[in-house]
C-alpha cells in the first residue's frame, strides 16, 4: 500500500534542484515566521512565489498560505549570484500567475523549482503522515462548515462582534519589526555576497580562448552591455602578478561569432569565478558518460546546448541537462524538458520530462504550445 509519505519520497526531486547557495536566514526574510489560524510556521518544505492579486510575495506549505516580506523574496531572487539560475523559470509577477514554485527543503538548505500543481501537491504530501489537521482549519483549502442556515447567519451578525483594543505599546511593535525585516534583508543580501567559488587549479586550466563560457552577472564594458545567463566565447585570458583580465565576445551558435565588440573581466580568480563560468560541451559529456566515471562532479555546471548555457542535472542514473524549450511557431510558452545524449554523439537532442517520460527527438521533431496547436486545427480544419 503507497501511503502519502511514501508518496512524496518516490518523487525524485533532483532534476528540479537549483543550484544555488540557501541563506540559513531565507526562509524568515521571506515571512515564514510565527504562526498563521494558529498553524505554527514550522514545515520543511516551502512553496514561494509572487502573487498578482494584491501584488505579494507569498509563502504556502500546503497548510498554511499567506503573504510574506516582498522585501526579502526580492532580495534574494534578484540578487547576482542568484538571479542568473531562476531566469528560465516563471514564479509568477504582477501580471501573471506563476507556472512554478521555488521550493525550499529548510532541512537540508536546499532549492527546487516544480510546476505549481506537482510542488501544492507535494506541500500538501509533507503533513498527511503527521496526523492530518482538521479540513476545517484555515489554510486547508476547504471552507468552514456551520451546523444551520440560522448559525452562520449569528455569525455574520456585526452585533455579536467585539471591538479588540491594539496594545498600548502597538506602534513600538511595528517598529521593531520592520527594524528586525531591515536587518534581516542586510543579513541576507551579506550572506550572499559573501559566499566564494574559489576555482581549482583544474577548473583555471579551462578558461583558454575560444571555450564557450555563460555569464553569471551583467557586464558593461566600454558603454556596451552583455546579460547574465548568455553564452560567450572566451577570446584570451592574461595574468599579471594575482590579477586576471578575460575578454570575451558574444556568439549565440547561430550567427557565429561577434567580433565587433571585445568585453572584458578584471579581477582575481575568484571574482572571475563569480563572473564568467566555462561551459562544458555535448562531446565531452559524452566522453564522461562513456567512462563511467562519478557524474556529481558535472552536477550543478553549465552546458552550452544549441548556442544557449543550460544547467546539468541528475535523472535516474545519468545526466540531463534542463532546457527551456520555446514553442517553434511563435517563439513563446516555453517549457522545461530534460535533453540526454543517445544514439548520436554530442547531440543531447533526446528530451524528456522530469519523470524521465521520453517527449521527442528533436532532430526530426519540434515543440509547439497549445495555443499554436489549436491554430494549427483551426486552420485544417476550415
Amino acid at each position: 500500500m503507497t501511503t502519502p509519505r511514501s508518496e512524496q519520497q518516490s518523487l525524485d526531486l533532483r532534476p528540479f534542484q537549483i543550484y544555488v547557495s540557501v541563506p540559513p536566514m531565507l526562509a524568515e526574510a521571506i515571512g515564514y515566521t510565527g504562526q498563521v489560524f494558529g498553524h505554527p510556521l514550522n514545515a520543511r518544505w516551502v512553496g514561494l512565489y509572487w502573487e498578482r492579486n494584491g501584488d505579494e510575495a507569498t509563502y504556502d506549505d500546503g497548510r498554511a498560505s499567506g503573504t510574506g516580506e516582498y522585501t526579502g523574496y526580492q532580495a534574494f531572487v534578484d540578487h547576482p549570484k542568484v538571479a542568473v539560475h531562476l531566469r528560465h523559470f516563471d514564479f509568477g509577477s504582477s501580471e501573471t500567475r506563476p507556472r512554478h514554485y521555488l521550493l525550499l527543503d529548510r532541512d537540508e538548505h536546499r532549492l527546487y523549482a516544480l510546476p505549481v500543481r506537482l510542488a501544492q501537491q507535494f506541500l500538501q504530501l509533507q503533513w498527511q503522515g503527521q496526523g492530518r489537521p482538521s479540513k476545517n482549519q484555515p489554510g486547508m483549502g476547504v471552507p468552514l462548515q456551520v451546523a444551520s442556515v440560522e448559525d452562520l447567519a449569528a455569525a455574520l451578525d456585526l452585533g455579536t462582534w467585539q471591538e479588540v483594543t491594539p496594545p498600548t505599546d502597538f506602534n513600538a511593535q511595528v517598529m521593531a519589526a520592520m527594524q528586525r525585516q531591515g536587518q534581516l534583508v542586510h543579513d541576507l543580501v551579506e550572506w550572499l555576497n559573501g559566499q566564494q567559488k574559489l576555482l581549482s587549479p583544474e577548473r583555471i586550466t579551462e578558461y583558454e580562448p575560444h571555450v564557450p563560457t555563460i555569464l553569471l552577472r551583467h557586464i558593461v564594458d566600454n558603454g556596451a552591455f552583455a546579460q547574465a545567463g548568455e553564452l560567450v566565447h572566451i577570446q584570451g585570458v592574461h595574468e599579471s602578478g594575482n590579477l586576471v583580465n578575460v575578454t570575451f565576445y558574444r556568439d549565440n551558435g547561430v550567427d557565429g561569432p561577434d567580433g565587433s565588440h571585445l568585453f572584458s573581466v578584471n579581477g582575481s580568480w575568484t571574482v572571475i569565478g563569480e563572473t564568467i563560468e566555462t561551459l562544458l560541451e555535448p562531446g565531452p559529456l559524452d566522453d564522461l558518460l562513456e567512462s563511467e566515471a562519478p557524474l556529481e562532479q558535472v552536477f550543478g555546471r553549465y552546458a552550452a546546448w544549441n548556442g544557449q548555457a543550460f544547467p546539468i542535472v541528475p535523472m535516474l542514473e545519468t545526466l540531463a541537462i534542463r532546457v527551456s524549450l520555446p514553442c517553434a511557431r511563435c517563439d513563446r510558452n516555453p517549457i522545461i524538458a530534460y535533453a540526454r545524449s543517445g544514439c548520436h554523439r554530442g547531440a543531447f537532442c533526446y528530451v524528456y520530462d522530469a519523470e524521465a517520460n521520453f517527449l521527442a527527438d528533436l532532430r526530426n521533431q519540434e515543440y509547439v504550445c497549445s495555443i499554436c496547436s489549436e491554430q494549427v486545427l483551426e486552420q485544417t480544419s476550415s
